[in-house]
């Protein structure tokens, strides 16, 4: 880990191609290294592979080298340099891990005093990393964004940065690495991790349109059942000739001295005249409500899986 504070400007020695990716060579100021030691060049965490006075050697992978601008740097070039953090120094700058994730190019280079005022470009897929007032790393450097607009900000360089980094010598349309807050980078993982346990998977709509499915099967098999009850009884002349039902199937009332017996109410007479017109409201209702269940259920047809598939299904299962 690191903390974009530039400690060294060191200088590319030599480059040499291995079948890993690419050995750079480095000369530096630093002292008592330690072989497997972590340095930051250029923004990029790298080991230490070998240590030759004044020297070290460190290697790059062919990932980092598709992300980084390491394999373009030429021989002599001056690098950015950072030992790792200890627990016990100051952050100050902000956390930096060394993992660069992509590049960026230098718009445009404006003073402001004797400031300069930097416009960069970055990969769309980094830009809802970046916001303004935050911090972002520039070829190790930490920096704050001043201002967002897109995939393009600005940051701020004062004569202090100017003066112990490389950016003075950056032209215009330059490259250099980036590495966006890992904060940010958590932040977004963690909402897109939310939103994908509350989405539902193909495999739960399936579940929920076959329980659905059930439902409606279930439901209208009882229909079925007591629409068959109450026409049988009808038909067979018990009910009692009433004007509401009769003007609901376009009849004239009959009058019957047959019992009004329906399954749930076996053994009511005429005796009980004011109990037939509740009985026939309840008929008039279920039947009613079986025509409005047949329309709704014609009406979500599209979203229930066809009929063949569940009975093949369960015959599979019997098999």
């Amino acid at each position: 880990m690191f903390t974009g504070i530039i400690e060294s400007l060191g200088e590319l020695h030599s480059c040499k191609t291995i079948p890993e990716g690419l050995q750079i060579t480095i000369k530096s100021s630093f002292d008592a290294l330690v072989l497997g030691e972590s340095i930051a060049v250029n923004g990029t965490c790298l080991t230490v592979s070998a240590i030759d006075g004044m020297h070290f050697s460190a290697e790059a992978s062919n990932e980092t080298l598709r992300l980084t601008t390491l394999e373009s740097v030429q021989v002599g070039t001056q690098l950015h340099l950072e030992r790792a953090l200890r627990a016990s120094d100051r952050l100050g700058g902000h956390i930096v891990t060394g993992h660069i994730d992509g590049k960026a190019h230098l718009i445009s280079a404006t003073p402001v005093g004797q400031n300069a005022q930097l416009e960069f470009e970055i990969p769309n897929e980094l830009a809802p990393f970046v916001a303004k007032k935050g911090s972002i790393a520039l070829d190790g450097v930490s920096l704050t964004v001043n201002e967002v607009r897109q995939n393009r900000f600005e940051v701020m360089l004062v004569p202090y940065t100017l003066e112990h980094t490389c950016f003075k010598k950056l032209a215009q349309g330059g490259v250099v690495n980036v590495e966006v807050d890992i904060l940010a980078r958590y932040a977004a993982r963690f909402i897109e991790a939310t939103k994908l346990s509350n989405a539902q998977t193909p495999l739960t709509k399936a579940y929920h349109l076959h329980r659905a499915r059930r439902v409606v099967c279930m439901v209208s098999l009882q229909m079925r059942r007591a629409f068959i009850a109450i026409a049988f009884s009808l038909f067979r002349g018990q009910m009692v000739g009433h004007p509401r039902l009769h003007r609901a199937f376009g009849r004239q009332p009959l009058v019957s001295r047959h019992t009004l017996a329906l399954p749930h109410r076996p053994n009511l007479s005429d005796s009980h005249p004011r109990m037939r017109p509740h009985l026939l409201d309840q008929l008039l209702c279920h039947l009613r409500f079986a025509f409005a269940f047949r329309r709704v259920r014609q009406a979500c047809a599209w979203q229930i899986a066809p009929r063949h598939s569940y009975v093949s299904r369960h015959r599979h299962r019997r098999h």
